[in-house]
């Protein structure tokens, strides 16, 4: 007769935790940007609540060639402070913003993505009330210019 190994219970148990972790670190990862949980206060002055919505890009540029094309062509700014980057309404970056200088008169923002690069920070100026312009904070960079949804 052969003497029985305490190890094989063990591999049973050992998959069962390891399955569960998977799942519940797959169910962690499909958590929507929209809940709010970075951010327990408002982060923009009232000057700035126009900030959210859905805006389209109709124009972006700039650059030392000029040839500069973004990547995506919707920006969706949800509160408190999330926001997304879509293409073809095609999720390709979300994240949060993160304010740099707040004042009644200029307002400087960084797009921070989940499981990416941050780009530079970005002034942000109004053209009338449905039309956004976003400058990078550097000479002769990138703008985009994006219209209310």
């Amino acid at each position: 007769m052969k003497p029985k190994l305490p190890y094989k219970k063990l591999i049973p148990i050992s998959c069962f935790f390891l399955g569960s972790f998977l799942i519940l670190l797959g169910i962690g990862c499909t958590k929507d940007f929209r809940d709010n949980d970075y951010y327990k206060n408002e982060i923009f002055d009232k000057e700035y609540m126009g900030l959210y919505g859905e805006w389209r890009l109709i124009e972006s540029g700039g650059g030392f060639s000029g040839g500069y094309q973004a990547d995506f062509d919707k920006l969706l700014i949800y509160k408190i402070g999330n926001y997304k980057k879509m293409r073809n309404d095609t999720l390709l970056i979300k994240g949060i913003i993160e304010i740099r200088e707040q004042t009644s008169y200029q307002l400087n923002i960084d797009f921070i993505p989940l499981y990416a690069i941050p780009t530079s920070s970005k002034w942000v100026k109004f053209i009338g009330t449905d039309t956004l312009k976003l400058d990078d904070t550097c000479i002769d960079c990138n703008y985009h210019i994006f219209v209310r949804e």
